[in-house]
């Protein structure tokens, strides 16, 4: 009498799902590590990197703060130079 019992894995599959979950650990192993050694080649260079950022930031805060006191006069300017060139006829705006 035939139960309809049928085994799912035989010792061949088996040994080639361990072996290919083995193959796949290891490239990723593989993978990472030269993801490790690519980033630590680069760690001196981002380090250098930010310290030209802590030092630019200050003055790039300065630049804007004196663009934002200057920005109404320039505001200012265009208008009167749009009147200038209303009241003239040689003048041509784009």
């Amino acid at each position: 009498m035939d139960i309809g019992f049928h085994e799912l894995l035989d010792n061949n599959r088996r040994n080639f799902c361990l072996y290919g979950i083995g193959i796949l650990v290891g490239l990723q192993t593989i993978f990472m590590l030269a993801a490790v050694i690519i980033l630590a080649n680069i760690a001196p260079e981002i380090k250098t990197t930010l310290t030209d950022v802590n030092t630019m930031l200050p003055e790039m805060r300065r630049s804007l703060l004196d663009f934002g006191q200057v920005m109404p006069e320039i505001k200012t300017s265009i208008k009167i130079l749009s009147q200038l060139c209303t009241a003239s006829d040689n003048c041509y705006s784009t």
